[in-house]
């Protein structure tokens, strides 16, 4: 049996973890959270081909996304990216990769999920050019440029959304274009 995952980041409000790729092919399995305060506390989950899910800025997963422009800035209100320029998202969920993914290994391969990968932008399908490993980040953590379309309004809070294979990531979650 696979050791668990440890934790990568604890706070007040969240806990980020890894969830293993061996949970591939399953259908449910265990979550176990021990805390000083609270002792142990056991879920079962469902677990799917893929759960795609978009980084927000907030790390509440609504709200401005962890987005980064053309240029290399973070996108935001204050910082709009032109309307057919390519933006950067950082998300995760996509499922197994190929080559396939190491729990907790930095993506040092441009490794790409299996799942076919699409972005919309205001509700426009936009061209993806690369949907793969974020180089630098833990493996399963998947870095998608795509171009938006021409025809999206300006705004400061333009949906944007992930597909991996048939499943969409959150709603509520932003881009800003000008």
């Amino acid at each position: 049996m696979a050791r668990p995952p440890r934790c990568s980041n604890v706070g007040g409000n969240q806990i980020n973890a890894i969830v293993p790729f061996a949970v591939a092919g399953k259908s449910r399995t265990t979550i176990r959270i021990d805390t000083p305060d609270y002792g142990a506390n056991v879920a079962s989950v469902g677990v799917g081909v893929t759960v795609p899910g978009l980084f927000s800025l907030s790390g509440t997963g609504q709200g401005q996304a962890a987005a980064l422009n053309q240029d290399g800035t973070v996108n935001g209100p204050g910082n709009p990216a032109a309307r057919g320029s390519v933006i950067v998202l950082y998300g995760t969920g996509a499922g197994q990769t190929s080559p396939p993914g190491v729990d907790g290994r930095p993506a040092v391969a441009l490794s790409k999920p299996n799942a076919a990968i699409s972005v919309t932008i205001a509700s426009q399908d936009a061209q993806v050019l690369y949907a793969g490993a974020a180089p630098g980040l833990v493996e399963g953590v998947i870095q998608v440029n795509a171009v938006i379309p021409a025809t999206v309004a300006a705004g400061s809070q333009v949906p944007v959304s992930l597909r991996a294979g048939s499943i969409e990531s959150q709603r509520n979650i932003y881009i800003a274009v000008r």
